[in-house]
């Protein structure tokens, strides 16, 4: 077999591996969001700020929450929780709680995350929680 033909045909099929390893890469990345819980309150927690509120993302993006609540642990509840339950794929630290019917983390500590992924288009809201019953209200809306 000539050398030429041999060369061309390892670097065409190198090429091609690369390729398709390229789109395979594509094909599994996931968008992710982060929001951010911070303390509002300079000596004692008044309140906890949610940036963003309202936070718009894709199908299939997961969503992060990160305590900045400083102090104190939070837990954050979606009230519809068996409308929740049916498009998330993967979570971490949320379950359904069968007697209230909400999808809810337990309590989160300050610099800590919990997770959804949501895979349908929707108007999700949340509350965020502290034990001392401070709490503030979000919403992810999947486009």
């Amino acid at each position: 077999m000539n050398k030429g033909k041999v060369f061309f045909t390892g670097i065409a099929l190198v090429f091609a591996l690369a390729l398709i390893m390229g789109i395979q890469g594509v094909a599994l990345a996931q968008d992710a969001k982060l929001i951010k819980l911070h303390s509002v309150g300079e000596e004692a927690l008044t309140g906890i700020f949610i940036d963003p509120a309202d936070a718009y993302v894709k199908k299939d993006t997961i969503v992060v929450w990160l305590s900045g609540v400083v102090d104190n642990e939070v837990k954050i509840e979606f009230a519809d929780g068996k409308k929740c339950k049916s498009v998330i794929a993967h979570n971490e630290d949320f379950e359904l709680d069968q007697e209230r019917w909400c999808y809810v983390t337990s309590f989160v500590p300050f610099a800590s995350t919990s997770s959804l992924q949501f895979t349908d288009h929707g108007v999700y809201e949340y509350t965020v929680y502290t034990k001392s019953g401070i709490k503030a209200k979000g919403k992810i809306i999947v486009e």
